[in-house]
């Protein structure tokens, strides 16, 4: 098991994201226990924090639909992160996160 999924969870609400970090890393939002999108940040674009920010000023939306909680990873190459990250959910589930399923 990939130690990202053991990272701690962080409540899905403006106080919690707000201290998430600006750094360039991955991210994952949860709908309870169910991992609905796994997504990357980088510092030119605000990092983590401002990405989650954009998922939260939307959420309840589209298909994310209800999002409880996040977690994030630091991360010098985002994008081969994410492709990892995404690869072994895959694998396991057989199926992308429902917020990268095609509409």
């Amino acid at each position: 098991m990939d130690r990202f999924w053991s990272l701690p969870r962080y409540p899905f609400r403006a106080e919690a994201v707000k201290v998430a970090p600006e750094d360039s890393g991955v991210y994952a939002l949860f709908d309870d226990e169910e991992v609905v999108y796994i997504g990357r940040a980088t510092e030119r674009n605000g990092g983590i924090r401002a990405a989650l920010l954009v998922h939260l000023r939307n959420s309840g939306t589209g298909r994310l639909g209800h999002v409880t909680s996040y977690t994030w990873e630091i991360a010098n190459s985002p994008e081969s992160r994410e492709a990892v990250l995404l690869a072994r959910f895959i694998q396991e589930h057989l199926r992308f996160p429902r917020g990268h399923e095609a509409a």
